[in-house]
């Protein structure tokens, strides 16, 4: 068995007289794939949203690789390690341009642009090899540094942290 990565005690996040989250409690373990699933506003994107520090919670403890996260802002969380990707990219509009760069995962093979145009198979094929089983099963798209990660967004996060 492995070590628990996640660990949600007791959660709640309201909205006006509307609980989004009422002592929700759950736990992940490390190295393990887990989903959260239920019908539309039964709370799971509030869920991610608090625990990515989107939001602030109302209530609950909330712990990543032992160390206590709720309440931290978004930047904070993910640089505890724990961060978020989204299927369609989008910006943090309360940060600057900067600042949502300085997000990204560092050292990606698609960086640098004379790479990307003189060696375009090879940026791809290294963006590949770094992404999950269903993005390295297609080949390479032709052109500038294109791993197929519209289908796959956690790319993005396991750039960051090879805990998860």
């Amino acid at each position: 068995m492995s070590a628990v990565l996640l660990e949600v005690e007791h959660l709640s996040k309201s909205f006006g007289g509307v609980a989004a989250l009422d002592d929700a409690s759950f736990a992940v373990e490390e190295g393990s794939i887990t989903a959260l699933i239920g019908p539309n506003g039964a709370g799971k994107t509030t869920a991610f949203n608090v625990i990515s520090g989107f939001l602030k919670p109302d209530g609950g403890i909330i712990r990543f690789a032992g160390r206590r996260i709720e309440g931290l802002r978004g930047d904070q969380v993910a640089r505890a390690g724990l961060v978020r990707a989204f299927q369609a990219p989008r910006v943090l509009t309360r940060m600057s341009v900067l600042d949502n760069m300085l997000l990204a995962g560092k050292d990606q093979p698609g960086e640098r642009l004379s790479l990307t145009w003189l060696a375009p198979g090879r940026v791809a094929a290294r963006e590949l090899s770094s992404c999950c089983a269903c993005c390295r099963s297609r080949k390479p798209m032709p052109g500038p540094s294109r791993a197929d990660s519209a289908s796959c967004s956690s790319s993005a996060a396991r750039s960051w942290s090879s805990r998860a």
